[in-house]
């Protein structure tokens, strides 16, 4: 599946669980997407990663859609 050059994806039912988080410091920048971009999933991910503490959490409107959109690069397969 594409995705934004060193995203890493996550399926909805494990960022219910919290433990997308995991291995990422509170201090990091973290951008989160959806590839729906009528969906709300960015924002309740957004929404979790603030009530763990976590200190810059953005949301990319649009999603993925709007990237691919907009000509930017994307990558497949594992992240690095």
């Amino acid at each position: 599946m594409d995705r934004v050059p060193g995203a890493r994806s996550f399926p909805y039912s494990i960022v219910l669980s919290d433990t997308f988080l995991r291995g990422i410091l509170h201090h990091e920048k973290i951008i989160i997407y959806d590839f729906d971009p009528e969906s709300e999933n960015a924002e309740t991910a957004a929404g979790m990663a603030l009530s763990l503490g976590f200190e810059q959490v953005f949301i990319m409107h649009g999603g993925f859609a709007e990237w691919l959109g907009g000509g930017y690069p994307v990558e497949n397969g594992a992240v690095e």
